[in-house]
């Protein structure tokens, strides 16, 4: 990365002396001990006669949390800074003094490989705690996994060997170490400026909160949410809640929270302006507008059939303008204590904060994408304000702003939400049409038949309605990859449930960023190892994989070299990449099913170590993101790319359904529909039949997307009403055949369970592949639980749902493609992974740019407009 550095051991006393004024020093690890350790003093000295310093990873984390002009960067570094780390031997090694060669591992390594793996799902919480706490209670010098693993809690786990090399893998101190290089290879370095007061200009270098909550926030602070790097301020979130009409509602929540809590709360006498008439009036007047009545005679009438005294009738509504008079204050002249009960109350509210932020970002990220194209027109203005009037709801376009006068909405700020809104609806129009597009023709012309890469015709085994072999002969040559690979198990959990379907996980050597093994599910136990052997396949084909480099140069000047690459941030980038055009890139080939053309991109996203300037690395995750969605093995090449482009179509549509149903839910404007269970033919039926059997509850729903291609979310589960607390185990799988998709979709629920049950198990504690997995919050939403346990939701039949059975696995595949065409997505992209020792077996990946992907640091525009479907404009026919 820096070839013309000078790269020298680990820094100690008085090797900072000689340097030169003007010259970039990175501090990565040093010394301790036995030898003097590099001084804060020493530092401050070389930074005031001209040196520029940075520092990450170990000891340049700790000096740069010491010596404020010193760079800090990385993940550690903040750890360091905001306290949530404290000890020095949390980055301290042992190491050969001749080699350099680490012979232990640092505290900070093993904190962090087992936050990634809890989150992931990979690990058990409770084992992730014994990891950790037997790391602490070790000196420096005797810090080894082995070691970590004969502590007692830790010493029965007969996978230790299995989760010692998945925590391996996950090495911050020098991903940190690689991201100091990487700021100075590209010239990010503070320019060390002596001023008369002796302080230091240094490098403004990304900084995140603490981790550590603090016991008092400031009332103003910003709100970020990760999912989608949204960073809003408080006031312009309020501001949007009362413009979308939310923010009423909340506010009267507050003040009962207040209130209850004992506050004594006023009303300035300014914070409505309540006119000649008594608002206790009008208010009794505009309700008895609501119910209708028209005379005098009829209200009294109506009334006593109501049982309403008038007195009574008459304290509720002083109350009421009580209540009305304190909501415009919150809104017009909030208290400290009311800002911050808002901002309480969204966060226990549903899941109310994390959805008005992604909202509020949507509409700012689609209306900076049409602020280029101009100001909006009149009729754009006008549909913004019809649009923010129903939201209210209100009547007119005056009314609003009287409303929102009262709370404290100045006329210039609602013009420049409406305009934003207006620049957003432009932008987001035509995803928000493409959303509804749910039952046109998919049409093919257009796509050849080896779409240019050599795809080939792959007629289905008899009586299977997905696989190009039977399941006597794929056993058989499975068997003979597996010894290929170097599978050393391939272990059934299945039977650890009650749920009737056989689960198998293949055990391997590995070298790579994966996980340590591999699942397969099905009816028979023979086609379950098989899956397990051709995910190891899949997986170990990823990581070998080592594409040829086609082009070095930025996405800025491939654009104007009409080179065929690929628009980097559509394909699912963290937030906080470091990718921008300028940035130069390796490039590699891939093949584009819509064109047949080849396609260029980054090689980053195709390899699962990281590279350098690598645009899926995140410094606030202080890794690389990367899974193994898009990754499919079959005994054909079109057996492969058809596996892995369902599953890209899957996770597609599982991500829009997460946003409308759970996390955050409450958001866009579709209805699912739950299959109906007697509807299923005989293989999707049986599975249910075993389910049941077992005790547990199931439900199939429809959560298929834009694209068109059947796809099922399943949720095995104990039914709460028959006691107890209940557990749920999701499945999820999409492919042209509905029949299939429902199929896969129970299986991999049960896969799901049988995971969980043997993670649970004291001698193996690797709860599921993290391969794949995303990192995003399990939430818990009543509502999207009891969107599941309830049983008075509309269904449909199965055979009701579209989809396309072919005889042929490729032309499967080119329906699909032309389902994500018709969608409009312009591209499926398809990197061959094939390697000699997976033969006869074939590995992909395949990549749809613009598609939502599990990224936990990402959410694309079709996810983004999803959750502002309500400010959107409806499909026009």
């Amino acid at each position: 990365m820096l070839p013309g550095a000078d790269y020298q051991p680990p820094i100690r006393r008085g090797d900072l002396d000689a340097i030169a004024a003007g010259t970039v020093v990175g501090i990565i690890d040093g010394v301790f001990a036995d030898v003097l350790a590099i001084s804060p003093g020493e530092i401050r000295a070389a930074i005031s006669r001209g040196v520029v310093v940075l520092g990450a990873a170990s000891m340049g984390a700790l000096r740069a949390t010491e010596v404020p002009a010193v760079s800090g960067i990385g993940r550690i570094y903040e750890m360091y800074r905001d306290g949530v780390i404290e000890r020095d031997d949390e980055v301290a090694v042992l190491f050969e003094e001749d080699t350099y060669r680490t012979l232990t591992v640092p505290l900070v390594n093993v904190r962090y490989a087992v936050g990634r793996l809890v989150r992931a799902g990979t690990l058990a919480p409770r084992t992730g705690d014994d990891i950790v706490a037997a790391a602490q209670a070790l000196h420096y010098t005797d810090r080894t996994y082995e070691v970590i693993f004969e502590a007692p809690s830790l010493a029965a786990k007969a996978d230790a060997e299995e989760t010692s090399a998945l925590l391996r893998r996950f090495d911050l101190k020098r991903e940190d170490a690689q991201l100091l290089l990487e700021y100075v290879a590209a010239g990010q370095v503070p320019q060390a400026v002596r001023v008369d007061t002796g302080e230091l200009v240094v490098a403004d270098v990304p900084a995140y909160p603490t981790t550590r909550v603090r016991d008092r926030e400031a009332v103003d602070a910003p709100l970020h949410v990760w999912e989608s790097g949204d960073s809003v301020s408080f006031a312009d979130l309020v501001q949007f809640l009362k413009v979308t009409g939310r923010f009423d509602a909340l506010a009267r929540d507050v003040l009962l929270r207040l209130t209850a809590g004992g506050s004594r709360l006023s009303v300035s006498p300014d914070a409505v302006a309540d006119g000649a008439q008594d608002p206790a009036q009008s208010l009794l007047d505009f309700v008895r507008l609501q119910w209708g009545w028209e005379s005098p005679e009829e209200t009294h009438v109506t009334m006593g059939d109501l049982g309403l005294g008038l007195d009574d009738v008459s304290d509720s509504l002083h109350a009421e303008v009580t209540v009305a008079r304190l909501v415009a204050a919150v809104g017009r002249h909030p208290t400290a204590a009311m800002s911050k009960a808002l901002r309480v109350g969204l966060w226990i509210d549903d899941l109310a904060l994390k959805r008005e932020i992604l909202r509020l970002g949507a509409v700012r990220h689609f209306a900076r994408q049409a602020a280029a194209d101009g100001e909006p027109t009149v009729e754009e203005y006008e549909e913004a304000r019809r649009c923010i009037t129903r939201l209210r709801p209100a009547v007119s376009w005056p009314q609003v702003t009287s409303d929102l006068g009262v709370l404290g909405v100045s006329r210039t700020a609602l013009d420049d939400a409406a305009r934003e809104l207006a620049l957003a609806r432009r932008a987001a129009r035509p995803l928000a049409e493409v959303l509804e597009l749910l039952h046109a023709p998919i049409h093919l012309a257009g796509l050849s038949t080896n779409m240019g890469i050599g795809l080939v015709s792959t007629p289905k085994a008899s009586g299977s309605r997905r696989f190009s072999c039977d399941s006597d002969k794929a056993r058989l040559i499975a068997d003979d990859i597996a010894q290929q690979l170097g599978v050393v198990r391939v272990g059934m959990v299945g039977e650890l449930t009650t749920l009737g379907v056989h689960i198998a996980q293949a055990f391997a050597q590995r070298s790579g960023w994966s996980a340590s093994f591999a699942s397969g599910k099905a009816e028979t136990v023979d086609a379950a190892k098989t899956g397990a052997i051709m995910e190891e396949a899949e997986i170990q084909a990823q990581d070998a994989f080592r594409p040829a480099t086609a082009l070095r140069t930025s996405y800025e000047r491939a654009a104007v070299e009409k080179a065929p690459v690929v628009v980097p941030d559509r394909l699912g980038l963290p937030f906080d990449s470091r990718w921008t055009p300028q940035t130069e890139l390796e490039w590699a080939e891939t093949v584009d099913l819509v064109s047949g053309q080849t396609v260029l991109v980054p090689t980053a996203v195709l390899v699962g170590g990281r590279l350098p300037g690598d645009i899926l690395y995140s410094p606030r995750l202080g890794g690389k993101v990367f899974s193994s969605s898009g990754l499919g093995s079959g005994f054909s090449l079109a057996e492969a790319a058809t596996h892995a482009v369902a599953e890209l179509i899957e996770r597609h549509a599982s991500r829009l359904a997460e946003l409308e149903i759970d996390n955050p839910g409450g958001v866009g404007c579709r209805e699912f529909r739950f299959v109906d269970l007697e509807s299923l033919p005989d293989v999707p039926r049986r599975i249910v039949s075993k389910y049941e059997r077992g005790g547990m509850s199931v439900r199939l729903l429809n959560i298929t997307s834009e694209v068109r291609v059947p796809t099922f979310y399943a949720r095995v589960f104990e039914d709460p009403f028959s006691g107890g607390r209940s557990t749920v185990s999701d499945g999820f799988a999409a492919h042209p055949d509905p029949e299939v998709a429902a199929t896969m979709a129970l299986l991999e629920a049960a896969q799901t369970k049988a995971g969980y049950i043997a993670g649970g198990r004291e001698d193996y504690s690797l709860q599921a592949r993290s391969l794949g997995r995303h990192e995003r919050p399990r939430t818990g939403r009543p509502a999207a639980h009891a969107f599941w346990f309830g049983n008075d939701r509309p269904t449909q039949d199965l055979h009701a749902v579209e989809g396309y059975v072919a005889d042929d696995i490729l032309d499967e595949l080119r329906w699909m493609v032309g389902a994500v065409q018709a969608a409009g997505f312009d591209q499926v992209l398809l990197a061959d992974l094939t390697v000699d020792k997976i033969a006869p077996a074939y590995a992909v990946r395949a990549l749809i740019p613009g598609s939502e992907t599990t990224n936990p640091l990402c959410s694309g525009d079709r996810g983004r407009a999803t959750c502002i479907r309500d400010l959107l404009p409806r499909r026009r026919t």
